[in-house]
């Protein structure tokens, strides 16, 4: 069967339009397609060229993984807060844990926690607190900053200033927060949709330290603690 061919005299335009006049589709000399109306299309389109105007889109899904994103280009937000008191004496303990499947394989996470702490022996020499705070992914410790303090966490202090000398109460009713944001490129090499987990974990010596909460006052006294994990195009 031979294909029905329209074609307008040279220079001119193939238009259909409404019983209004109204043009609805034109087709120019050079080929070019233009939609006057709605265009409504119930199968599969695809653009091969570039879309240089969309115009304002009301609806649709933008959530495909063959989605190309541009660099820094936020893809989802994963956030845990903790409201548990716990005590960390010697040891090392998780105090907030995120696990959660990763959009991209490539990208790159951005991690920002705040982590609430209190003093857990109250005397004047916290020599032996020494606190520690660092990322754990996977259940293996981070090396934070670029590398310069190794494992020992993004939070260290040999002698933290928990003990207010001369005040009533010594500190006993405080408690500490303290924050970090990092980026962290070093897990840009896994698959689409594999689970990952983010923590903040706490170390400290004989002194030990509490979490969420001071040494005196109890649950009346205490704060929170979160961890908050972007993912983002690298």
């Amino acid at each position: 069967m031979g294909d029905l061919i329209i074609k307008p005299e040279s220079g001119g335009s193939i238009k259909l339009q409404n019983n209004a006049g109204t043009n609805a589709l034109v087709s120019d000399n050079s080929g070019n397609i233009t939609v006057g109306v709605a265009l409504g299309v119930t199968g599969s389109v695809t653009l091969a060229g570039s879309a240089n105007n969309l115009g304002t889109v009301t609806a649709g899904n933008l959530s495909h993984a063959d989605i190309v994103y541009p660099s820094g280009h936020i893809l989802q937000i994963q956030t845990a807060h903790v409201y548990t008191q716990q005590s960390i004496v010697n040891t090392t303990a998780d105090i907030a844990s995120k696990t959660f499947n990763r959009i991209k394989g490539t990208s790159k996470f951005i991690l920002n926690s705040t982590i609430t702490l209190g003093m857990k022996t109250s005397q004047a020499n916290q020599d032996g607190a020494d606190p520690v705070l660092l990322w754990r992914i996977n259940s293996t410790n981070y090396s934070s900053l670029g590398g310069v303090r190794n494992t020992d966490g993004w939070y260290h202090s040999t002698v933290p200033s928990w003990y207010m000398e001369g005040s009533n109460y010594v500190g006993s009713y405080e408690i500490y927060q303290y924050s970090m944001t990092e980026e962290i490129t070093s897990y840009s090499s896994g698959s689409d949709g594999d689970s990952i987990t983010f923590k903040v974990a706490g170390k400290s010596g004989s002194l030990g330290m509490y979490v969420n909460q001071p040494v005196d006052g109890g649950a009346t006294n205490g704060s929170a603690s979160y961890i908050t994990i972007m993912e983002v195009i690298a």
